[in-house]
């Protein structure tokens, strides 16, 4: 994967992660453009106040475990009191974030001076060596807390107090947007970045997501649907809105559990064909309901259709590669997506074996 694409990743990521592990009392805005320094807003729905944060994210380690970040000290604005810096270490597998991370406010950097407007530094989550940075270490999962603890500086120097949320909760809709951005996520490590993924700004189609080939020439839709767990259970259960749904032969439903306390996808995940979903899946108020087993011996309907989550890949390259050769029916079931991917030549750029 290139640059771009890891730290677009690491940002949605980090993202995701504050806004679950502070329970929903927190979101996080995109400035549109993204060209002032900041990758998020954070705020708190129904107050005016808010901070600025940086993501950066490190995919390589030196010998000694130290984790090496780049910053353009013009990204700081002048009064840096609501900016921070969140420095992650990449993982290939969701969370998408190592266990411990950085979060360093912009006062703790150096001021541009005119030179050089390049800063480096490193950092490492343990070790007997220390470094001034080590005092802006924070859990994973201890982000969310942090996080509001920041919002609170933020208030605090304005004069203010951050108040209690007037809601609180992890909503259907943040869980359907975590699990869309794992799936997300997942396709794009799994292919080392041959795929892309993109979504539509009205979800009113039926489709969570576009897979796209890199060279943008060939498209997949699909659908995402996620179970919230405490932990991996027997039986994973989702249910598709019918007055929406596409049962058609050229997309996808994908289904999993989402195992909240770790913060990610379960042991299993389901790649059906959006047709072939429309015919085995159970049929109430106007509901579509999937009823399936992560278990290595279950033999239920949807078994052809189950995969590791690091093979999902694997499924949506092979449609695209499909679709790229004009073919109408995507693959279906494991032996079909063996057949595509051992294809001679790739139409699509993501075709072949890895």
């Amino acid at each position: 994967m290139g640059p771009v694409m890891k730290g677009g990743l690491s940002e949605i990521m980090a993202a995701d992660a504050i806004e679950l592990l502070s329970e929903g009392r927190l979101r996080c805005a995109r400035p549109r453009p993204d060209d002032r320094g900041a990758d998020w807003r954070v705020y708190q729905p129904g107050w005016p106040f808010a901070f600025e944060l940086q993501v950066k994210s490190a995919h390589s380690v030196n010998s000694r475990g130290w984790r090496q970040f780049s910053l353009d000290l013009a990204d700081i604005p002048e009064d840096p009191g609501g900016w921070w810096l969140l420095a992650v270490d990449a993982t290939a597998a969701p969370p998408g974030i190592a266990p411990v991370c950085h979060l360093i406010p912009g006062a703790a950097f150096p001021e541009w001076s005119g030179r050089s407007r390049i800063y480096h530094f490193a950092t490492r989550p343990s070790g007997p060596r220390g470094s001034k940075w080590d005092r802006y270490r924070v859990g994973l999962f201890d982000l969310g807390e942090r996080a509001v603890e920041c919002l609170a500086e933020v208030a605090a120097a304005c004069g203010r107090s951050l108040p209690a949320p007037p809601l609180r909760g992890i909503t259907a809709p943040l869980k359907g947007q975590v699990f869309e951005d794992a799936v997300a996520f997942l396709l794009s490590v799994g292919s080392d970045g041959k795929l892309g993924t993109f979504g539509p700004r009205q979800d009113t189609v039926g489709a969570d997501l576009g897979v796209a080939s890199l060279d943008g020439t060939t498209t997949v839709l699909a659908q995402a649907k996620g179970a919230f767990v405490k932990e991996d259970e027997a039986m994973v259960r989702a249910s598709v809105d019918a007055r929406t749904f596409r049962a058609r032969a050229d997309r996808y439903v994908v289904v999993g559990a989402y195992v909240l306390p770790e913060l990610r996808v379960g042991r299993a995940i389901w790649a059906i064909r959006a047709d072939i979903f429309a015919s085995l899946a159970a049929r109430a108020g106007g509901k579509l309901h999937f009823f399936g087993s992560p278990k290595a011996g279950s033999r239920d309907k949807w078994v052809p259709y189950r995969w590791a989550p690091e093979e999902l890949w694997k499924v949506f390259a092979a449609a695209v590669e499909a679709k790229a050769r004009g073919r109408q029916r995507l693959p279906a079931k494991r032996g079909d997506v063996q057949r595509v991917l051992g294809g001679i030549r790739s139409t699509s750029g993501v075709g072949g074996s890895r």
